[in-house]
This record gives C-alpha cells, structure tokens and sequence, in this order.
C-alpha cells in the first residue's frame, strides 16, 4: 500500500480587481470651468511625444464647448504651448503648458515662469548623458522642462525614477522638482 502524502493547503487567491463603473460626468453649465489633459486624456498615448496624431472630432467639438461655458475651457499638458498650438492649428484656446511654466489666458497674453538657467543646464547635461547609456531612452527637452521617456524600454521604469530622483537631491534647494506621468518622469521647476 501506498503512502499518501499529506495535501498542501491551497493558498487563497487574491481577490480579482474590480472596476469600478462611474456613471456620466454631471451636464455641464455656464457654471462650469473645464480644463482638459491632453495627452492619455484628450488624446491617445503614442510610441513617441511627436507620433501624438489628434483626433478631429475633439478638435471640431471644442471651439463649440468654449462658448457654451463662457469661454472657460483650457488645455492643460506637459507639452509647450507652441507644441500644442501645432497640433491643435485651428483652435486658440488658454492653455497652462510645461506643467504651468508657461500659461496663456484668455485674452492671449503670454506668462512664463522662468527656471534657474544654469541649473536646468546642469540636469539637462546630466539627464542626456543618463539617457544616452540605455537604449529606449528618451530625453525630449521641452525648454523650461526635460522629460525622460521610457516608453520604449519599460523595464527600466525604477532605475530612471531611482537615479532621477538622485540626480534632483543635489538641486532640491535650486527650485526644481519630478514630475512623474505616463511611462517618462520629468524635471520642472517647483
């Protein structure tokens, strides 16, 4: 006769993630302010920053929305406003770009926020030699901010988190700060 071994006991399964399922957002009134994200949100995320292709449907539909809320509707991105208003060509709309270093208002005026300039030069140097030493980095230098893309090689995803933070400790007193968002982490003054 057979020796039976003693059975393992099973090891519960965690419990499978549930979505949760919003309803429509409330109706909008002239009440309302609307500010819209553009990349992720209004728009798809693409293998690159300059693959982002818009979709004309929100294009038409915005200019028509602006007036419905009294003119209070913005584009709010980590891109420039000149990126932006290249890819948007037939709508002027306020917008906050660079995470805020530079924002339009409604009557079109221009408010940029400048960055220590000698500092931003340093992180940029350092970000591009960090970046140029793994393949699928990406830095793209947005001016007043520098994004570190990792689209292209997700498993480094914590390295570039762990060094960029090691790289903001030496300037945490000189104004800048990280901004992490969809597969890149960027350097913004505060």
């Amino acid at each position: 006769m057979r020796e039976r071994k003693p059975r393992q006991p099973r090891t519960p399964r965690p419990p499978r993630a549930t979505r949760v399922r919003r309803g429509p957002p409330p109706p909008l009134n002239a009440g309302c302010a609307l500010f819209l994200d553009i990349d992720g949100t209004l728009l798809d995320i693409a293998a690159t920053p300059d693959s982002v292709r818009v979709d004309p449907r929100p294009e038409a539909l915005l200019p028509a929305v602006a007036p419905l809320l009294g003119g209070a509707l913005a584009l709010v991105t980590g891109r420039s406003i000149r990126n932006t208003d290249r890819m948007f060509r037939a709508l002027v709309l306020p917008v906050a770009g660079q995470h805020g270093c530079e924002r339009r208002d409604a009557s079109g005026t221009l408010h940029l926020h400048a960055a220590n300039a000698a500092t931003l030069a340093r992180l940029r140097r350092l970000v591009a030699e960090f970046a140029a030493r793994h393949e699928g980095l990406r830095l793209e230098d947005k001016g007043a901010t520098l994004a570190l893309h990792y689209r292209a090689a997700p498993q480094l995803a914590s390295h570039v988190h762990q060094v960029m933070r090691a790289q903001l400790e030496s300037t945490a007193d000189e104004g800048f700060r990280l901004q992490p968002g969809k597969r890149l982490i960027e350097v913004k003054p505060q």
